[in-house]
This record gives structure tokens, C-alpha cells and sequence, in this order.
């Protein structure tokens, strides 16, 4: 995937860390159950458009890769990356 709108490389390392977070267990992949654990995590911190649009990136093997995470971040609705952070 091809993240469509422009990033600075500071926004590319503030969303890299969010999918860090993101990536309990490192292996460059996001999986569902990783995603339900921080959204628990984030509580109300993210909109319910936009959990939406995170579950419908997994793919085939039920995993988000970085590149469909990046594009999520960028095209969130309610982002707040402090938020995020904390």
C-alpha cells in the first residue's frame, strides 16, 4: 500500500512509534488481537469510524502490515498523537 498524502519524516517516526506500540510482540505485524488489546489501552482516545477502518485493514492472515498502518494514521479522522503516546 502507498500512503497517498504527504508525511513529514517526523510524522512517519511519531506514527512508527504508534505502531510500535501498536506490535506487542515485534514481529512487524499488528494482529487482531493486538489491536483489541490497544484499543483497550486508548479507551475512548480513538473514534469508533476509525476502529472501524483499522479492523477492516486486516488481511488475509488476519494481521495489519506497517504500510496499511501508516495509511490508517494518516487518514484518521480524530487524530491526536499525544494522545496516542500516552
Amino acid at each position: 500500500m502507498i500512503i497517498t498524502k504527504p508525511m513529514s519524516s517526523q510524522r512517519y517516526a511519531e506514527f512508527d512509534q504508534v505502531f510500535q506500540l501498536f506490535d506487542a510482540n515485534g514481529d512487524e505485524f499488528i494482529s487482531r488481537q493486538e489491536i483489541i488489546d490497544a484499543l483497550e489501552v486508548l479507551g475512548q482516545g480513538i473514534s469508533l469510524q476509525d476502529r472501524t477502518n483499522l479492523f477492516n485493514l486486516l488481511n488475509t492472515d488476519d494481521v495489519v502490515t506497517r504500510d496499511a498502518f501508516m495509511e490508517w494514521m494518516v487518514n484518521r479522522q480524530d487524530l491526536d498523537i499525544r494522545a496516542d503516546m500516552r
